[in-house]
């Protein structure tokens, strides 16, 4: 037994000639041509078969805060042994005989309810690279070009009009290019004193980081805070971590347990012997490149109250401050739960008591079991409710265990193992447990003798080792959150069964523990 590898330097599909296939547009992967002359590198041996085979590993990076030292470093020596991490699903040609599909899943680890049987390529991400090799026009959408928001001049001043009004962008309708010129001109104003941003992702050859370490250089007070854990994006801010670091600037890497999700940029500028402050705030992150793709909203304020909330903001988190109490804009773990709750109910109420009602949500995912039971509430009570650009949307935590499907087919990936996030207009972040779990999150009032045990596990992003279990607690506890310890008993227990004791790991939303 055998596995062959196929150099990353070749393409996995490639053209076929046309005295070959007989048309211009033919083409064929890799393996089949692999699977053909693989006998070629078994001179003197017959071979019998030939199946591939795709692993999938854990790609969750393990930083212990109590060998932390320094954390891009740290992090640096993480990336390098994530290509070996543990296996967590095992797909193979539908083909492969049991015996191999054993073997594998014996030397990875696996239980056999990981492993998966594809008709078909075990890969079709393969099949991105095909349009880029056929030149057919007319098979493809019309390219869309960004307009320069009309009510803005390019040759103007980002401060004076931002003085003026506030502005509001809607990307990718609108172009990503007034926002470059912020940073621009914050680097080329002799009165601008100090500029900070926050880096969750951008691209490799990001505009905006050269204009800060240009800004660094130049001598003004640039802070940054760089996201290092930003999934699959690790390698670029740790780069970008360091090339800003030697250029001058104060770089900060969020606080250890989150996630510094928030994207905003704050600029201070010496006015008529005073401190101005001029900020932006978007969804999207500070990336040229998914700019043009995704569909995000921006704004420019100088609004005194906003301003002195992202300043306010960025203290707390470079100095790991007490939160403070903002008066304009609300902050995950701590208030923009709270306020997304109210403003659902005061719909609601607006609805029971006949009054006109409507709620419009903006989002990626819906996935907070308390925000999906407040919705329902809501739209039972005939509010108008359009959530807007709702990729995954859960239902409540009410159902049993799905019959386990091939992610193709459900057309969705297995959740990712993430870290606890502090979020600026996002979800909100765990908590710590100190009660039972509810009734219909796994835990039944019917069933139990007596409630089972409250959960003292602190909430993390990796609960089952026991060492990764610890995190720097904030100053004031988080409010509850999407995370939840789960004391699980069986539903077809007799009512005398006594209950088994609190789970111990960290379980997501909708799944059974």
């Amino acid at each position: 037994m055998a596995v062959v590898q196929a150099p990353r330097i070749l393409p996995r599909v490639l053209r076929l000639p046309e005295d070959i296939s007989g048309g211009s547009e033919a083409f064929v992967f890799l393996s089949s041509i692999l699977h053909e002359y693989v006998y070629k590198l078994f001179r003197g041996m017959a071979v019998e078969g030939c199946h591939q085979f795709r692993l999938t590993r854990d790609s969750a990076l393990m930083v212990d805060e109590e060998d932390l030292r320094n954390l891009r470093t740290a992090i640096k020596n993480e990336l390098h042994d994530r290509e070996f991490g543990d296996g967590v699903r095992l797909e193979v040609a539908e083909g492969c005989p049991e015996h191999l599909s054993d073997f594998l899943l014996a030397h990875f680890g696996l239980a056999r309810s990981d492993l998966y049987r594809v008709d078909g390529p075990v890969n079709l991400v393969r099949l991105m690279a095909v349009p880029d090799m056929i030149d057919r026009p007319d098979l493809r959408f019309a390219p869309y070009t960004p307009q320069f928001p009309a009510d803005l001049n390019p040759s103007e001043s980002m401060f004076d009009q931002i003085a003026a009004r506030d502005i509001l962008l809607h990307h990718p309708y609108q172009s990503f290019d007034p926002v470059i010129q912020f940073v621009h001109d914050a680097v080329r104003d002799p009165d601008v004193v100090a500029i900070k941003m926050t880096i969750y992702r951008t691209s490799t050859h990001s505009d905006l980081a050269r204009a800060l370490m240009a800004a660094a250089l130049a001598g003004k007070q640039v802070t940054v805070v760089v996201e290092l854990m930003a999934r699959f994006d690790e390698a670029n801010n740790v780069n970008w971590a360091g090339r800003l670091e030697e250029a001058g600037a104060h770089v900060v890497y969020g606080v250890f347990g989150y996630k510094v999700h928030a994207k905003m940029a704050l600029v201070i500028r010496r006015e008529n012997g005073s401190l101005k402050s001029y900020a932006h705030l978007g969804t999207g992150n500070y990336h040229q490149g998914t700019s043009r793709i995704y569909t995000d909203f921006g704004l420019f304020t100088a609004d005194t109250a906003i301003t002195r909330d992202v300043n306010a903001l960025f203290m707390e988190i470079t100095g790991l401050a007490r939160p403070p109490k903002l008066k304009k804009v609300y902050q995950s773990p701590f208030t923009l739960h709270k306020m997304v709750m109210d403003a659902i109910e005061r719909e609601t109420a607006n609805a029971a008591a006949g009054r006109p009602a409507r709620i419009i949500a903006k989002m990626n995912s819906l996935i907070e079991p308390q925000v999906i039971e407040a919705l329902y509430r809501a739209s039972a009570a005939s509010v108008e409710n359009r959530p807007d650009r709702a990729r995954h949307v859960r239902p409540a935590p009410r159902r049993a265990r799905p019959v386990r499907q091939h992610p193709r087919a459900l057309g969705d990936r297995p959740p990712a193992r993430t870290r606890p996030r502090l979020l600026l207009f996002t979800t909100a972040a765990p908590k710590t447990c100190t009660s039972p779990a509810p009734t219909g999150w796994g835990a039944t009032s019917s069933t139990a003798s007596k409630p089972p045990p409250p959960c003292s596990t602190p909430h993390s992003k990796r609960a089952r080792h026991p060492r990764r279990a610890r995190t720097r607690p904030w100053p004031t506890p988080p409010k509850p959150g999407r995370w939840t310890a789960m004391a699980a008993t069986t539903a077809s227990a007799p009512p005398t069964a006594k209950p088994p004791p609190a789970c111990r790991k960290l379980c997501w939303p909708n799944t059974p523990c």
